[in-house]
């Protein structure tokens, strides 16, 4: 009988063993897994983003104007419409003219802040005269896949 005991007793102990190591390697990982994320946070430039951007300002303004008053954008691109445009940029094509539309001499311009928390805006210029005249703006979800 006292063998037997002795058996529950170093089995228990055993998983208990188990259950402690296993928890502090879990922490471990969890403080790892801040450290690394903090050290990155420390390594990349702080970029001020503006918090519910005023768009009717926006809708006002080239895209120069727009990148002085709400800071750098998070992406900036220029593309023309000489090839289709894709899902997250088809609402342009209803802010150009249709003889416009697959022409490669439309330059536009593209440029994503942060516009709260939890989304992101893209605004769209097109090139006229030498200027980024505003064209369209979208607000998405940050966690949005397009």
């Amino acid at each position: 009988m006292k063998s037997a005991m002795s058996g529950k007793t170093i089995y228990l102990w055993t998983v208990l063993i188990f259950l402690c190591f296993g928890c502090n390697l879990a922490d471990g990982e969890k403080n790892q897994a801040v450290k690394d994320s903090v050290d990155s946070k420390l390594l990349k430039p702080i970029v001020k983003q503006p918090v519910n951007m005023d768009t009717a300002a926006l809708k006002k303004m080239y895209a120069g104007q727009a990148e002085l008053k709400f800071g750098k954008p998070l992406a900036k691109e220029d593309f023309d419409l000489s090839v289709p445009l894709t899902e997250f940029r088809i609402e342009i094509y209803n802010y150009v003219k249709e003889s416009e539309r697959n022409d490669g001499r439309l330059k536009i311009r593209e440029l994503t802040w942060n516009y709260n928390h939890t989304d992101k805006l893209t605004a769209w210029y097109r090139l006229e005269n030498k200027k980024w005249r505003f064209l369209h703006y979208n607000i998405w979800p940050k966690d949005a896949v397009f």
